[in-house]
């Protein structure tokens, strides 16, 4: 699970290949880099996410094992990841491109495939359930994104959001359970000499 954002990327770059036949570049949506790539997948952005701060994760047990034995628990930080998503036209001999809407078509076919298809799970991350959902990111936020890279131009493009994404920190510790607590608070006491 250390490998998990690397692991959700590859996953959904699988996806989005498998559904379309369009090769995905994962990294910076600079056409320099792409090859012959017609989707850029970039990590822009990753978060803990808030609402599973606090929670613990557990990893099921073995097939093999008793169907009694728990659930052993697991140290990892839930992340929320969002990918840029960008598509490209079709390069052709010459530097001559065809019109845009090979572009908007291509960007059509990834939000209903991932509408349709909105987990990421199996083989590809084992242990995790990851939704895909898309992400309202205003003109601004776009154009800071962009920002990024400066010598590409400005493409449509989207942001959806990959959680959570569990990353693995180490091994978890177990303590025995809470069996009783005390509040110790209030006024200092001065001691008296």
């Amino acid at each position: 699970m250390s490998a998990a954002i690397f692991d959700t990327a590859m996953a959904l770059a699988r996806r989005i290949r498998d559904a379309t036949d369009l090769d995905v570049h994962i990294g910076s949506p600079l056409r320099r880099e792409m090859g012959t790539a017609r989707v850029a997948l970039t990590l822009v952005h990753l978060q803990p996410n808030a609402a599973l701060r606090n929670t613990p994760m557990f990893r099921a047990p073995p097939p093999s094992g008793p169907v009694t034995a728990p659930a052993a628990p697991v140290a990892a930080i839930a992340f929320d990841l969002h990918f840029l998503i960008t598509c490209y036209r079709q390069p052709t001999p010459g530097g001559v491109a065809p019109p845009e809407p090979g572009e908007l078509t291509s960007l059509g076919q990834i939000i209903r495939l991932l509408h349709s298809n909105a987990i990421l799970s199996g083989s590809a991350l084992p242990g995790q359930d990851v939704r895909l959902s898309p992400e309202s990111y205003g003109p601004e936020e776009m154009n800071r994104i962009w920002g990024l890279f400066p010598e590409e131009p400005f493409r449509t493009s989207l942001v959806y959001l990959a959680s959570p994404v569990f990353v693995q920190v180490g091994d978890a510790a177990l303590y025995p359970p809470v069996q009783s607590r005390q509040m110790d608070g209030g006024l200092a006491q001065g001691v008296s000499e």
